[in-house]
Formats: C-alpha cells, sequence, structure tokens
C-alpha cells in the first residue's frame, strides 16, 4: 500500500526493475526480471533519477510530492 512506483524505462534497464517496488513486496520471492506494475498502486511523477534531483530541492519536491500523496490518500480512504 506504502510503495510508490516509477516506470520509467531508464530506471528500469539501470535498476533491473526496482521501480516495480510494490510488486516486490506483495510477491517477495518473484524474480526481478518478472515484476509487474500495479496501476492501483502510487506513482512517481519521474524515474528515480529525476526524483533524486526532485530532492535536492526540498520545495520542489514537496509541492510536487504532497498533491500526489494527497490524491492517494483520498482514492484509497487513507485520509486522517
Amino acid at each position: 500500500m506504502h510503495s510508490w512506483n516509477a516506470n520509467a524505462r531508464i530506471t528500469n534497464f539501470f535498476l533491473f526493475k526496482l521501480q516495480r517496488h510494490s510488486d516486490h513486496h506483495a510477491y517477495a520471492a518473484r524474480r526481478y526480471q518478472t515484476l509487474r506494475s500495479f496501476s492501483e498502486a502510487p506513482q512517481m511523477p519521474t524515474g528515480y533519477g529525476g526524483m533524486l534531483i526532485l530532492a535536492l530541492i526540498p520545495p520542489a519536491w514537496f509541492w510536487i510530492m504532497d498533491k500526489r500523496v494527497q490524491e492517494w490518500q483520498k482514492c484509497t480512504g487513507y485520509e486522517k
């Protein structure tokens, strides 16, 4: 429920489908080559490289990610 996916091709290639994090947590024994993407899982706005750059600018990070977290919370009913 709390793992975010990033379906960017470059991330997929260099990090061996690490961006399909939710499938790894749901099925830990699944080989990385066969990890799947779940559309209902939260999605990062870009691949890991872009997220690293975004994290270097905290105001931009919070401006972008806070909206996504709030949208995800509304969709899942996880709001406090």
